[in-house]
């Protein structure tokens, strides 16, 4: 099978969806391993932003409390209106940027689809036959030279030559696993809390398992023999595997009502942000669409 080549397409088997009357031996994959790490991260992304918006807010009043001690308290003083003003706007500014740049709920309200039938679109993606994508890249080192700017501990300016690395692609390449048979092992029993709720946030993540007497040696053969025929291709290489699935995305707005609050809509988060109110906003979001998980499990036969 040549680069770039998909394997033929397998049938879907609901035998397996019984692997106890089977007998088959599950082999668990890289790829949920990889899932949990990205949602473990993400979840410490969020706490961070949160914390850097309070640490943010806490500088605003900091710097209200002093400009009104230096205007009102002692009476124009100015080592106090420029403190406040300091802790103000610089406090103003991480916040900004904190919450248009980094914030989880604006970039879910941006980019994340909007979708009433959520259910239907769950069962679309269980049904679509997934692939298994081996990726792999040979690249090579090369050492270039370029002229910089540099300052001494004295102040002066001199020009000098500095070397360093990069990593050349030479070659790019890809190849499909083939197997035998799939089917789909999601928990039905997901999203459960969400369903009590008019809207919802959904997260979607995507993991696959090898079932067979022989899945993990196949697994491994193809694999193996997809690096070994081009790994001499440069000096050095990188290799991933991805699961692909027919229609999946990362994530999604549920609506279960007929209509979403306006808290909900991107326009007005910006403009309550823009006002110190984006915690307010950001509660009311918490307590009318909570924020769930959906795990799609696909057994792969080899």
């Amino acid at each position: 099978m040549s680069e770039n080549e998909q394997a033929p397409m397998p049938k879907k088997r609901a035998s397996l969806l019984q692997p106890s009357s089977r007998r088959s031996r599950s082999v668990p994959s890289l790829q949920s391993a990889q899932s949990l790490k990205g949602a473990c991260r993400e979840a410490c992304q969020r706490n961070r932003d949160c914390v850097v918006r309070q640490v943010a807010l806490v500088g605003i009043l900091a710097g209200i409390v002093l400009l009104v001690l230096g205007i009102v308290v002692f009476d124009g003083e100015m080592i106090y209106i420029i403190l406040g003003g300091c802790f103000l706007g610089l406090s103003y500014f991480f916040y900004m940027v904190s919450t248009f740049c980094n914030n989880s709920y604006l970039k879910f309200l941006k980019e994340a689809p909007e979708m009433h039938n959520i259910f239907d679109h769950i069962k679309e993606v269980q049904d679509a036959q997934p692939q298994i994508r081996f990726e792999m890249e040979c690249y090579h080192k090369e050492l270039r030279t370029r002229h910089v700017r540099r300052r001494d501990t004295y102040g002066n300016v001199r020009w000098v030559y500095e070397t360093y690395n990069v990593s050349v692609t030479s070659w790019e390449g890809s190849r499909y696993l083939a197997y035998t048979g799939w089917s789909d092992a999601s928990n039905k029993d997901q999203l459960v809390a969400a369903r009590s709720f008019e809207q919802a946030f959904v997260d979607f993540y995507k993991t696959y398992q090898l079932v067979g007497p022989n899945a993990h040696q196949s697994f491994q053969v193809q694999k193996m023999q997809f690096i070994m025929e081009n790994q001499g291709r440069d000096q050095a290489y990188n290799f991933r595997e991805i699961l692909e699935i027919p229609g999946y995305v990362d994530q999604a707005l549920a609506v279960f009502g007929e209509s979403k609050p306006c808290c909900m809509n991107c326009g007005c988060y910006s403009l309550a942000s823009i006002f110190l109110c984006e915690f307010c906003c950001r509660v009311c979001l918490m307590r009318r669409a909570p924020r769930d998980t959906y795990t799609y499990t696909k057994l792969i036969e080899l």
